[in-house]
């Protein structure tokens, strides 16, 4: 794998006009050094570099804005939009898939690599790939073919993982019983169970999952409802009800790699074709900035295009390809959140619970 330290943009490129920039130039060889003793192919290496800009800029050819999160490819020190770069045809695919992301650039005769820097570690960070659209559409034909095979694989690490974890729960309960033979057995395994995801992680994968899943479910979602205080302000009521649903439709949301407000955004944006960030801003009575994070993230992911507006200050944001089949995986992971809180709410809870947030929405916006 790479490992990316910080070289600034113009410097990365600034090899000499006309000259385009690749993994194999000297500046950005020196800031995308690959970590010791891994090894890259020929290639990986000869991939040009494409800027996942954190500044708004132009273009030095047709002087278009680029604004920030968009694509920017240098060439010598000027700066180029994708369509001056020959690279327009190129389509965007995000990072997280690697079986994926693999056989498209296997397959495609030119690629590029996304990075963007990151100012919280100073250096900069594999965002994703642009690729060719046939070698994509052949690369997803190739993981469909295959699904099922991989799956029973990742079935097959996951089985053996377990029995790592239950090996390693087993030598420490050994291993407690005889240095303090006091111990009580139950003790023991208590200790044990809780020691072996909880402080050793890192010695199985299963381990970490454990961690990160069932004891997050069990400190914050099997919380009685009679812990909770009987809260007498509206506004603490409702921000309380708000975070133990939220955290419902992220459980499942999370299964498609999404969240519940992004899946809200692409939700919107299917059903108006186009919005613009204050008709967005308003229809989810969502403040600018958070709404401004969110939208980034899903641009960055491939989701969500944008263009510019009448105004030159407005831009409109729409759904990518790539944005409708994310909604699409993510359409029944919504549906089992909503049909869990249904099945405990009933149909007349449920119909009582939408009039009636909807009748304090409109009241608090009056008010």
């Amino acid at each position: 794998m790479w490992s990316y330290f910080y070289v600034p943009a113009e410097r990365a490129a600034a090899n000499g006009a006309g000259k385009r920039t690749s993994l194999t130039d000297g500046h950005v060889m020196k800031s995308m050094k690959p970590r010791e003793g891994s090894q890259q192919s020929s290639s990986e290496i000869k991939d040009l570099v494409v800027f996942d800009i954190l500044r708004d800029s132009k273009c030095a050819e047709c002087f278009q804005e680029l604004w920030k999160g968009d694509f920017l490819f240098m060439e010598g020190q000027r700066p180029l939009c994708l369509s001056c770069a020959d690279l327009d045809h190129l389509l965007y695919l995000p990072r997280g898939d690697t079986a994926l992301t693999r056989r498209a650039r296997k397959h495609s005769a030119l690629s590029a690599v996304v990075v963007r820097f990151s100012r919280s570690r100073g250096r900069y960070e594999r965002q994703g790939v642009l690729i060719e659209e046939p070698a994509l559409e052949r690369a997803e034909e190739e993981c469909r073919a295959d699904a099922a095979e991989r799956r029973a694989k990742r079935e097959r690490d996951r089985l053996l993982r377990a029995k790592q974890d239950r090996d390693l729960t087993a030598l420490m309960i050994e291993r407690i019983i005889k240095l303090f033979p006091a111990c009580p057995p139950e003790e023991a395994r208590a200790i044990a169970a809780h020691t072996g995801v909880a402080i050793l992680p890192g010695l199985t994968k299963g381990g970490q999952d454990v961690y990160t899943s069932t004891m997050r479910t069990e400190v914050l979602e099997k919380q009685p409802a009679a812990a909770l205080f009987d809260l007498p302000c509206a506004c603490q009521n409702l921000r309380r009800v708000t975070r133990v649903v939220t955290r419902i439709y992220d459980q499942e949301m999370r299964k498609a790699g999404l969240e519940i407000t992004q899946f809200g955004l692409l939700t919107a944006l299917a059903a108006t074709g186009e919005a613009n960030q204050k008709q967005l801003s308003a229809g989810f009575a969502m403040d600018s900035t958070t709404l401004t994070r969110t939208l980034g993230l899903l641009r960055r992911q491939g989701w969500i295009g944008v263009r510019r507006g009448k105004d030159r200050r407005e831009r409109l944001f729409r759904l990518t390809q790539a944005g409708k089949r994310q909604k699409a995986e993510a359409q029944p992971c919504w549906e089992r959140a909503e049909q869990r809180l249904r099945r405990e709410l009933g149909d007349a809870g449920w119909k009582s619970m939408k009039q009636t947030v909807s009748r304090i929405t409109e009241a608090a916006m009056v008010a």
